[in-house]
């Protein structure tokens, strides 16, 4: 069997599942929906724009919107997300960037039975602010 075969699980009566298969039916899901997203569609904004407000000197809000970034992970806003920007002087031209990322919350950790973990990962876009000089 070749390093870069694709295994999806097969399940079947009696099968004992453990910790590993579970990620690994995981990782079958998203590799091949980040692949079908790399292939099929160029990055970008696909839909609402993620409209940035100006909160006073200090703070912008992004908007709701979704996006594919050029590895084919999704990008998504729900519900709009603010970001402070305090960091820059107040007549800056700031540019805001989206990237990838997930964490797992302190809300989504379970313990029982002296068992702990996080039972969700929260894929979350990071807002980036910089200046135009850190483009380069």
């Amino acid at each position: 069997m070749a390093a870069n075969d694709i295994k999806r699980l097969n399940y079947f009566t009696g099968q004992f599942l453990e910790t590993q298969d579970f990620q690994d039916e995981q990782n079958y899901h998203i590799d091949m929906r980040w692949r079908l997203n790399r292939l099929l569609y160029s990055p970008g904004i696909v839909d609402g724009g993620f409209k940035v407000t100006k909160i006073g000197d200090k703070r912008i809000k992004v908007g709701a919107g979704f996006a594919i970034d050029g590895n084919g992970r999704e990008l998504l806003i729900i519900t709009p997300q603010e970001k402070d920007i305090s960091g820059f002087a107040a007549n800056a031209s700031v540019y805001i960037a989206l990237r990838y990322a997930y964490a797992t919350l302190p809300e989504d950790n379970r313990t029982k039975e002296n068992i702990s973990g996080f039972i969700r990962i929260t894929e979350r876009p990071e807002i980036k602010a910089f200046k135009r000089s850190s483009l380069r």
